[in-house]
């Protein structure tokens, strides 16, 4: 700033340093702006003939938001420089921030005379005649538009746009037609005309584009997703509902093979409809694409357990944890799925590493539980009653743990009255589980409740004919008769 001042005492009429000074005061902030714009008209005094200088005061005005004498010192610029079209642009978005629109479209007209026709000055006249609700002029710009690009699908969507905000839905219709004549394929419009039909009573024709939309590669999956959804939340309460998403859920899937989101959509479906090996088989396909996503493991691995594929659910818990290895959850899967297949070791290991992430107390109880079960098929007697006693302190409610604990006091034959009540309570808790009964009747057998525990096998075969467990403690009950 020095040199500048310097430069100015040896001449006072150098408008290149009133222009300098003025730009330096522009970057000191808007403080400094009153001076920044004295120095801007210094200089344009001097030179009046330098676009750059009127330029600079447009540039400190609109940093004070003073539109007005923007727009003044832009119209010099246009006055002075008829032929670029930079500067009418300049101009009208000068009005249009003072929001003298009419003052925007005079110019855009001038603009359009001098040069002719031109798209963006077309396109900003519309959006003008939106704003001050001059529906009727902004579809003739439209009009125009359409007259120089026929085959230019947005302009006819802008029509259908504004007829849809004024109640003319036939117009915004035969807008859409057009579009469709021009694209068959346009997702995007098959959604607004399956919408049209909607209002106008006609489901079954509204189905059928939303279908057609499904089947457009060029409608993005989240838009196809959240029409789902509403499909989704409506399919309990009717089956015609149900049988469309069943279709437009294969038209995802088809339309996107590889597309993660598409595949876990199907998959959610399916496991809601119970439909649980078809529901297996998409959400394996959306782990080989994107194994980031934890809730697909974790709904992979309920549907295993429900299904009793413990191999696959502790291999697969097993690789999820190589990816989460924080989340609790994984380390019970794998520790339950250990102990159907009868590797203990590998449970037990699991369950004490996951007790290091858990930190409710109901939680805690649930891995304590399968924790001592583990131990119990060990032999680690000692260890599993502590840990047994630690599941039912924390949770008293917890059935697995209840059941378990009862059973293994009647495997040892121990204190076979609290293992009667544990058991009892268990069954209330799940009174419709064939595990349950089986191991109520195995305790009242062990109890010397004999008669007890064959009205309960008996109960539970009726129940569940094909428990294998029932059927054996039925024939060692009754073996010796």
């Amino acid at each position: 700033m020095k040199s500048f001042n310097k430069a100015l005492k040896e001449n006072p009429n150098n408008d290149a340093v009133y222009f300098e000074i003025s730009r330096i005061y522009q970057m000191m902030g808007k403080k400094s702006q009153d001076k920044s714009l004295e120095f801007a008209q210094k200089a344009v005094e001097i030179d009046p003939d330098n676009i750059w200088y009127h330029k600079n005061i447009i540039a400190i005005y609109k940093q004070q938001k003073d539109y007005k004498n923007a727009a003044k010192e832009a119209k010099k610029i246009v006055k002075k420089y008829p032929n670029q079209k930079g500067n009418y642009y300049q101009l009208a978005n000068m009005y249009i921030h003072d929001n003298d629109l009419k003052s925007a479209l005079k110019v855009y007209q001038e603009m359009e005379n001098h040069f002719g026709y031109e798209e963006g000055v077309v396109l900003q006249r519309k959006q003008i005649y939106l704003k001050l609700g001059d529906y009727n002029k902004a579809l003739k710009e439209i009009d125009l538009l359409i007259s120089h690009s026929p085959e230019t699908k947005k302009f006819y969507g802008m029509a259908a746009d504004i007829y849809l905000s004024q109640g003319e839905y036939e117009k915004a219709y035969e807008n859409y037609e057009r579009i469709l004549q021009i694209d068959p394929t346009d997702g995007r419009v098959h959604l607004a005309i399956s919408d049209y039909y909607k209002m106008q009573g006609e489901t079954a024709k509204a189905y059928h584009e939303t279908l057609l939309a499904f089947g457009s590669r060029n409608l993005d999956i989240d838009t196809k997703m959240k029409v789902l959804l509403k499909y989704f939340q409506n399919s309990d309460n009717d089956s015609l509902v149900k049988q469309h998403t069943y279709e437009l859920l294969d038209t995802l899937v088809a339309v996107h093979p590889n597309e993660p989101k598409a595949l876990a959509m199907k998959a959610d479906f399916l496991n809601k409809e119970g439909r649980y090996e078809e529901s297996l088989i998409y959400f394996h396909r959306v782990i080989a694409l994107d194994s980031s996503r934890y809730l697909v493991w974790e709904q992979m691995l309920l549907i295993e357990q429900r299904l009793e594929r413990y191999p696959e659910m502790a291999s697969e818990s097993d690789r999820a944890l190589r990816l989460f290895p924080q989340q609790s959850s994984l380390y019970y899967f794998n520790g339950m799925a250990n102990i159907k297949i009868k590797n203990y070791i590998s449970a037990e290991n699991h369950l004490k590493m996951g007790l290091n992430f858990v930190f409710d107390e109901k939680t805690k109880s649930d891995f304590y539980g399968l924790l001592a079960e583990a131990e119990f098929r060990q032999h680690k007697f000692g260890a599993a009653e502590d840990h047994f006693d630690m599941a039912i302190k924390l949770n008293p409610l917890n059935s697995l743990a209840l059941k378990d604990y009862a059973f293994y006091l009647a495997y040892n034959e121990k204190d076979l009255a609290n293992a009667k009540s544990m058991a009892s309570k268990a069954l209330e808790i799940k009174p419709k589980d064939a595990d349950y009964i089986y191991t109520y009747a195995f305790v009242l057998f062990k109890s010397g409740e004999k008669e007890q525990a064959i009205k309960w096998i008996r109960d539970g075969m009726a129940k569940f004919p094909e428990n294998k467990k029932l059927q054996l403690l039925d024939q060692e009950v009754n073996k010796n008769e």
